[in-house]
């Protein structure tokens, strides 16, 4: 981490380890922890799909025109977005 700021997917790495590392149910808090984390990584993703639905438009013609003839998709990475960790854990 070079800016000192802990990011969505440190956060998530050290929840990971910490609901991994003990053999009962996650607690109370770590439930609570993993919606909060997911709200933050929706907010990245709305930020993202807001970025290419307004650049890729124009990007996409100039990367047709390559030799490669490669498409960058953004709906994969939205689709990422839809999983919901709270979901995960509350099954357990």
């Amino acid at each position: 981490m070079i800016t000192g700021e802990e990011r969505i997917r440190e956060l998530l790495g050290k929840l990971y380890g910490d609901v991994n590392g003990y053999e009962g149910r996650p607690s109370d808090s770590q439930v609570a922890r993993t919606t909060a984390l997911g709200h933050e990584l929706e907010d990245v993703i709305v930020d993202f799909r807001k970025l290419t639905d307004k650049e890729l438009p124009a990007l996409n013609p100039q990367l047709r025109s390559k030799p490669m003839n490669r498409h960058i998709e953004t709906r994969r990475a939205a689709q990422i977005g839809s999983l919901r960790l709270s979901d995960s854990l509350r099954a357990w």
